[in-house]
């Protein structure tokens, strides 16, 4: 009955201990994500929340980057630091740089749990087109999407205007539209190409990245202006109306006056006046 008791008290004990030690360890979310994302020579900052059920536990975790304690990364000698405000964590790097991008692992310091989230850092994405295109119908039409941040975003394209509302291009039967590779950026189909442009074409026509793990979509937008073949041939044909409506008067003028001076020269040799 004895040895009972005492075996109930130390349990007790054990899962008291066991229930105040748990230790919660969870990224801080962008856009609900576990990622970070960056721009060059900018700090970078990751963070993760480390919470206990005991208040009193003074909880430390270990920064890793690819798997190897943050200390021993020769990349970032004399650019990280570590902070702890409440039961947030954070891992500062200074002057971000290509070579930071990587998985980073917040981990757990204790030696009675072994508690681990990652946290993948990347450059910021980001993607861009001209704002406005002026073409001329039956030329050929290009648009090109920048596309920045490493790793690179996925591209696809939609078009809209007055009786069309968002339709992604691939899905539009029409072969005169083709894609060409962003060699530069290794990205596929940066460039829209539609040959033998019409002025139905006129639209807006969005360039829409899908950034690496699940961050979310980015876009912009291009304003596309198909104006008449012969456009530019209207004011030309008006100059030329012009002149020859103002040569036309000029000459009808000098026939005039050329016919009053001749009957003026007439008179004056008239008899009448010897």
């Amino acid at each position: 009955m004895k040895s009972s008791v005492l075996c109930c008290i130390f349990s007790s004990i054990f899962l008291v201990d066991f229930v105040y030690s748990a230790v919660t360890l969870s990224a801080v979310l962008q856009d609900g994500q576990p990622i970070v994302t960056f721009s060059l020579g900018k700090q970078i900052v990751i963070s993760c929340n480390a919470t206990s059920d005991d208040k009193n536990a003074k909880i430390e975790v270990e920064w890793k980057k690819n798997d190897v304690n943050i200390d021993e990364v020769s990349s970032l000698k004399d650019r990280h630091r570590t902070t702890k405000k409440g039961s947030i964590h954070k891992l500062h790097i200074d002057d971000g740089r290509e070579e930071d991008i990587d998985k980073y692992t917040c981990a757990l310091d204790d030696d009675k749990e072994s508690k681990e989230v990652d946290i993948q850092v990347f450059t910021k994405p980001v993607v861009k087109v001209q704002r406005s295109i002026n073409t001329v119908e039956l030329e050929v039409l290009k648009i090109r999407c920048t596309v920045n941040g490493k790793p690179p975003s996925n591209v696809t394209w939609y078009y809209s205007n007055e009786t069309m509302a968002d339709k992604e291009v691939t899905e539009i039967d029409d072969d005169r539209i083709t894609f060409e590779k962003d060699e530069e950026r290794g990205v596929e189909n940066a460039v829209l190409v539609k040959s033998n442009i019409q002025m139905w074409d006129r639209g807006v026509y969005t360039c829409v990245g899908e950034p690496p793990f699940k961050h979310r979509l980015i876009n912009d937008t291009c304003m596309v202006r198909v104006k008449d073949k012969y456009a530019a041939l209207w004011p030309f044909l008006g100059i030329v109306a012009e002149v020859f409506v103002l040569c036309a008067i000029i000459l009808i003028y000098e026939k005039k006056r050329n016919k009053t001076e001749l009957e003026e020269s007439d008179t004056d040799q008239s008899p009448d006046h010897q």
